[in-house]
Parts: C-alpha cells; structure tokens; sequence
C-alpha cells in the first residue's frame, strides 16, 4: 500500500495515522528544529516561529488522534452489532 496523506498513512502491520495526526506530528518536528536554529543563531523571531509551529502541530496531532478514537469506536460498535445478529 502506497502512502496516501489523503486518508492514512500504513506505518506498519495494522498501524495507521490519519493525515492530522501525520502533518501535526511533522509541525512539531519542524517547530523544534526552527526553535533549536532560534536559540543557536539568537534569533527570537525564529524562536517564536518554532514554539508556535510546535504548538498548530500538537492540535493537529490531538485533533488527528481524536478523529481516529472516534473511528474506532465506531468500527468497534459495527462489529459488535454485526457479531449480535450474526
């Protein structure tokens, strides 16, 4: 299965991440790499830049890790029904 940043990205045997959860856990990564370049290069601009790009990428992860619980349960819930009238 190809990556698809469109629906979820397969990491591994039963392992998925919706798109939130993908591009918010990379915001925070470039969040702390440009922070990091901030304090070496003494730029508070780029500081800032980092510390706000890490905290729009942990509500994209939350969003992203919400949405998939609320699958979840969803998912889980058919099963069960489909199971009781089966």
């Amino acid at each position: 299965m190809k990556p698809c940043l469109g629906a979820a990205v397969q990491l591994g045997e039963g392992l998925l991440m919706n798109k939130e959860q993908v591009t918010g856990r990379l915001d925070e990564a470039k969040g702390k790499i440009k922070e990091e370049v901030g304090k070496l290069t003494n730029s508070p601009s780029t500081q800032a830049e980092g510390l706000a790009d890490q905290a729009k990428g942990g509500v994209k992860s939350t969003y992203g890790d919400g949405k998939e619980a609320v699958k979840d349960a969803v998912d889980d819930a058919a099963n069960r029904a489909n199971k009781a009238g089966a």
